[in-house]
């Protein structure tokens, strides 16, 4: 598989200090990257990009999946817009999906030929960016068999919903693939979005031993998580019961790790302490 990221979009309705907690807690976990799902337009988000170029170095972009976006000139002014505020050496992407069934057709009950104008839209961008040298990456937002078929068509990267990972096998053929996972308030990740955090990494890599880096502020989800009647026996649901026991949870210390080990009923030598981000490994499949 090729560049395999995890993204996370920052939630829209939060402040602008929970926004600035989140990007750091982002950060924290190995996330690559994080995406608005508008183009910045006001004081709150200029800081936040402004955080962003300073610290962080996290890839930026914009994932736009309503169908109302899909004005090529409207989609230009967009991307012209995004390039001038965080410059021309950031790493930016785009990616555009058509939204689900239910607004599709409240917006266009009658027309049976949207997916074809949105190809046309994507393919005209994608050769507008092209020519005009712009250093952006244009993705299809989406896992469906169309727009899966459409990015591969196409050399295109596809970014993945991480909620829609979970029956679904990714194509090794994809150009570039962005997994994106909205984790709302980090704070309190709830058991659920936990849950499918672990099903996504595992997803990535193909069900060979997983590292996932966790810390302190989200230990309770964990023991939600993980302190069932039978822990293991729900896990296996959403991840094969050899997977799980390859598990390991990177923490900060010794005291961390004792305290993962006594919520989640995992062997102690299988949980790994690290220093290590996630982008200094070489891989999320490193043996243990």
């Amino acid at each position: 598989m090729n560049n395999t990221e995890i993204y996370s979009q920052i939630p829209s309705t939060i402040s602008l200090n929970n926004k600035l907690s989140y990007i750091k807690k982002i950060h924290e976990l190995g996330i690559h990257g994080i995406s608005l799902s508008s183009i910045p337009s006001n004081h709150d988000n200029f800081q936040i990009l402004s955080l962003i170029q300073r610290e962080y170095s996290l890839k930026f972009g914009l994932s736009i999946i309503s169908p109302l976006f899909y004005r090529f000139n409207s989609l230009n002014k967009s991307i012209q817009t995004l390039v001038e505020i965080m410059g021309t050496d950031q790493r930016l992407f785009i990616a555009l999906g058509i939204g689900d069934k239910i607004t599709l057709k409240k917006y266009y009950p009658n027309d049976k030929n949207f997916f074809d104008r949105f190809k046309k839209s994507v393919l005209q961008l994608k050769n507008s960016l092209k020519d005009n040298d712009i250093n952006l990456e244009l993705l299809i937002a989406g896992s469906g068999e169309k727009m899966t078929s459409f990015a591969i068509e196409n050399n295109l990267g596809i970014l993945f919903n991480g909620i829609n990972l979970e029956n679904r096998k990714i194509d090794d053929n994809l150009a570039n693939i962005f997994i994106m996972s909205h984790f709302g308030d980090l704070e309190s990740i709830p058991d659920n979005h936990f849950r499918v955090l672990i099903k996504m990494l595992t997803s990535i890599t193909k069900g060979e031993t997983l590292r996932l880096r966790i810390d302190e502020s989200i230990i309770t989800s964990l023991k939600n998580c993980l302190k069932m009647k039978k822990p293991i026996n729900d896990m296996k649901k959403i991840v094969p019961i050899d997977v799980l026991n390859k598990i390991g949870f990177i923490g900060d210390s010794d005291e961390l790790k004792e305290k993962i080990a006594s919520l989640s009923n995992l062997n102690l030598k299988k949980i790994v302490v690290s220093q290590s981000p996630f982008d200094q490994w070489s891989s999320l499949s490193s043996p243990l």
